[in-house]
């Protein structure tokens, strides 16, 4: 309360009471005697009793809570469980590196790759019209609540298949490989914008904001979030190293020039030929740096201990 008045005395609004409606979850912490249960699409809660939902996959373990949460006008139960985890065995390769991008997802030192989804072309078209429609409606109208609704769920919509899509992506990967290593991604400054300043303006800004697009749209943070602890879950060794001249230079022979990136997807060594994919030649860089021990890059590859 006092420092709701500390800012009202700095400018702000009057303090208000927090709305009923500013909630939109609520728990069960605790589940005794079976008071929290599963049978068939029916889901029993403390003191709620039996509610129906769609069980879209079997809960493995003992359930120890429930949260409830409201998104987009559908409601959520995120169950949780406590179950005993087993590693998966990995492959016998030693350790994979992995490029990001925005053409591509991630492009694996082995010659794999994941696309990226592209859900603004998906959704983007949607996302307009609902907006444009909504600027024209009378704010707060009963149109304009419904446009609202709509519009929340197609971002809702978005959101979910971008998550499943990453989480598919993410297990795949260490399923496969023992050790991962990444980019030390600085995304904050890759999505800055480029408009500068009165005196200063911007070069380009239009491409940099579709760029910055771009890189919100694929979900690099969030990717590199799931892998990281999906290696800790399965006992898999996990390091970021830094990027630098990983594109420019030739995974055979070493050389670092510009000039070995023709265009944006080719790769071809000026010094000894070498042609490959650039997104392949840099994820072989990124893979021979994870392998440094003692060095600027860190103390090589570590295990992660397994957490039940």
């Amino acid at each position: 309360m006092s420092l709701s008045f500390e800012h009202f005395f700095r400018g702000a609004g009057f303090p208000k009471w927090a709305s009923k409606h500013s909630w939109h979850s609520f728990r069960f912490p605790q589940a005794h005697n079976n008071s929290i249960r599963i049978e068939g699409s029916r889901l029993r809660l403390p003191k709620v009793g039996w509610v129906k939902f769609y069980y879209h996959r079997q809960c493995e373990g003992c359930i120890k809570q429930v949260t409830v949460k409201k998104q987009a006008g559908a409601y959520f139960a995120f169950i949780l469980v406590e179950q005993c985890h087993d590693p998966v065995p990995a492959s016998e390769i030693q350790a994979v590196g992995i490029d990001l991008g925005i053409a591509r997802l991630a492009t694996l030192s082995t010659g794999e790759w994941y696309a990226n989804p592209k859900l603004f072309q998906r959704f983007g078209p949607e996302v307009k019209r609902l907006q444009r429609k909504l600027s024209r409606q009378e704010y707060q109208s009963n149109g304009w609540k419904k446009t609202k609704r709509r519009l929340s769920r197609v971002h809702a919509k978005a959101k979910r298949c971008r998550q499943d899509y990453l989480h598919k992506a993410s297990t795949a990967i260490v399923r496969k490989y023992p050790a991962l290593v990444v980019e030390q991604l600085q995304l904050q400054n890759m999505s800055r914008s480029a408009r500068g300043t009165v005196s200063r303006p911007g070069k380009r800004v239009r491409c940099k904001s579709g760029l910055n697009r771009s890189l919100r749209d694929v979900g690099l943070g969030q990717f590199l979030e799931m892998l990281e602890y999906k290696c800790r879950w399965n006992g898999r060794s996990f390091k970021r190293v830094y990027p630098r001249y990983t594109s420019q230079k030739c995974a055979n022979c070493g050389h670092t020039s510009p000039e070995n990136r023709p265009t944006q997807a080719q790769f071809r060594c000026v010094n000894c030929g070498q042609a490959d994919h650039a997104d392949i030649n840099a994820s072989k860089n990124i893979r021979d740096l994870g392998r440094i021990s003692g060095s600027q890059y860190g103390q090589g590859l570590r295990a992660l201990p397994v957490s039940a």
